[in-house]
């Protein structure tokens, strides 16, 4: 079976079955250098800057989600939503 045959088949979202966990995380940066991808000045930099702007990104899809879940009919996609 291809890939693309099980999309035609699959109701994306409702059909999957999987529970994500939350776990807490912690790093140590202390001796991390500013330049952290080795020789990639700027894309290290370029990684930091999307970093610093994926946060408004998450609160943008968390409004669209929640103005969006009243008007979902199928139970198991908005317990997936």
């Amino acid at each position: 079976m291809s890939l693309l045959s099980r999309f035609k088949t699959t109701r994306i979202g409702s059909s999957i079955s999987y529970f994500i966990q939350p776990r807490k995380v912690s790093f140590e940066w202390q001796d991390t250098p500013v330049d952290w991808i080795p020789d990639q000045p700027f894309a290290s930099y370029f990684a930091n800057e999307i970093n610093n702007i994926l946060p408004a990104g998450e609160l943008w899809f968390c409004r669209l989600y929640n103005k969006v879940l009243p008007q979902i009919t199928d139970e198991k996609l908005k317990h997936d939503v």
